[in-house]
């Protein structure tokens, strides 16, 4: 193709590719850019496939003349880009998420290059490139139905993942990118469990049966510098932030969904909230996301997800917490040995405080800190003055939240930094003051509507 009929195709300078999985692939022809030196290039990428994709590189090459091409990769200098792989030397990887990326030209008559990244086999091919792991704490693979990043610094952009792709390789997991797993819904005849549902476990709570439609969760919970890039600003009980990549706390149910005097019932969320906010982004942004909608979970949601098909007191386990322990720690990356230390932070570790999310341990949903770290937020009422032992009251199977009851507290799940073993089990319940702000709550992303389809 001649250089004349090349920059004539890609006058819109869009490039679309049909890649193919376990290679690189060249997107097209080059993409030829001239005349840039302060001035930045903007390439809009539009992929056919997004299954697999594990980065996107950016080559450059002086001339293209007489067939003479030399593509080398540009450096984290020349792009200005934040590298998702510190670790790897040679080719720079932008971020996965990205769908639109900016980059600065280095020199007159250049040309360049983008280049799709798609992952072998999992998990052990060598060749497989980095962040793309399979997570191998994500077994509840016939539940699990993909992974879903949504891009706050790149209009809102969403890409659709492997369900177990491992989401703490990704250093923008707290900041940049938002990160949620689809859960499929409850098959039929099969309805999920919820509650004590081993003997012997301290402070049982009743049980209930749900069947759950399709809805996403966050993977993490929503930390203040994704607040922040949301909203625009912290939210108003937080006066002094903690650190952008730690769970936003000093944020009560009312804040969260914008309506005052934890308004419920058939009411959105309000117009100006985080969720409300990032609704609207990510609709405008994304035409297969049109009809999803952002809430808090449901107490139903929240537990079905963080047991991912176990019975146990924490959701790694079947088996039942008989005694509140007091003290038993171990490090999150040990062997699997069904202690709490390794998938909450709680008073054994003594933290002090809450901690970045996706350190300690996945739930086999590939969920991170569902136990400990921050009390978590929930849709429902808390109905009855003893709920925190007797069965949950499920509204359309789980799907909608408790309405019921006069009480102006609302539902808590997933304990805490600073909570005994107790607090921290699946089963667990806890209220609040729907108006309440504490520096040990937060909350966890919900969203149904639609599943992102099959590309």
């Amino acid at each position: 193709m001649n250089i004349n009929r090349m920059m004539a195709a890609f006058a819109a300078i869009t490039l679309t590719a049909v890649t193919t999985k376990g290679q690189t692939t060249y997107l097209g022809p080059a993409l030829p850019i001239t005349n840039i030196t302060a001035n930045a290039g903007l390439v809009t990428l539009n992929w056919d496939d997004y299954t697999g994709i594990t980065g996107f590189k950016l080559y450059t090459t002086p001339s293209l003349d007489a067939g003479q091409v030399d593509w080398q990769p540009m450096t984290d200098a020349q792009t200005g880009l934040i590298r998702i792989n510190p670790g790897e030397s040679g080719d720079h990887v932008f971020a996965l998420g990205d769908t639109a990326v900016t980059f600065i030209g280095i020199g007159d008559k250049r040309f360049y290059r983008l280049v799709a990244v798609k992952g072998g086999t999992p998990p052990n091919d060598p060749g497989y490139p980095y962040p793309y792991t399979p997570d191998p704490e994500v077994t509840w693979t016939d539940r699990v139905g993909h992974t879903l990043v949504i891009n706050l610094t790149n209009d809102f952009k969403a890409t659709k993942l492997p369900a177990d792709f491992k989401i703490n390789a990704d250093p923008a997991a707290t900041t940049d990118h938002l990160y949620l797993r689809y859960i499929t819904a409850t098959s039929g005849g099969l309805p999920d469990s919820m509650g004590s549902l081993v003997a012997g476990e301290v402070n049982a709570v009743g049980t209930a049966l749900v069947t759950l439609e399709g809805y996403y969760i966050g993977a993490y919970t929503v930390t203040e510098y994704q607040y922040r890039k949301v909203t625009g600003a912290n939210p108003p009980g937080l006066a002094s932030p903690t650190g952008d990549g730690r769970p936003v706390a000093m944020i009560s149910w009312d804040d969260v969904r914008g309506n005052p005097n934890g308004t419920l019932g058939d009411t959105a969320p309000g117009s100006d909230s985080f969720l409300s906010l990032l609704q609207a982004a990510v609709r405008a942004n994304n035409p297969s996301l049109s009809a999803i909608t952002f809430d808090l979970p449901t107490e139903a949601q929240w537990e079905v997800a963080c047991r991912a098909g176990t019975e146990g007191s924490i959701s790694n386990t079947n088996t039942a917490m008989t005694v509140n322990i007091t003290v038993v720690t171990a490090a999150a990356n040990e062997p699997w040995t069904g202690t709490i230390s390794q998938v909450a932070w709680w008073s054994g570790d003594n933290p002090g405080a809450a901690q970045v999310p996706g350190q300690k341990r996945a739930n086999p949903a590939g969920l991170y800190d569902m136990h400990g770290n921050m009390e978590e937020w929930c849709l429902d009422c808390w109905n009855t003055p003893d709920s925190s032992t007797t069965a949950y009251i499920p509204v359309n199977n789980g799907n909608s939240p408790v309405t019921s009851g006069t009480s102006a507290n609302r539902s808590l799940r997933g304990g805490y930094w600073g909570a005994g073993s107790s607090p921290v089990r699946s089963a667990y319940r806890y209220t609040y003051t729907a108006g309440g702000r504490h520096t040990s709550v937060g909350f966890r992303l919900c969203a149904m509507g639609a599943a992102m389809p099959e590309p």
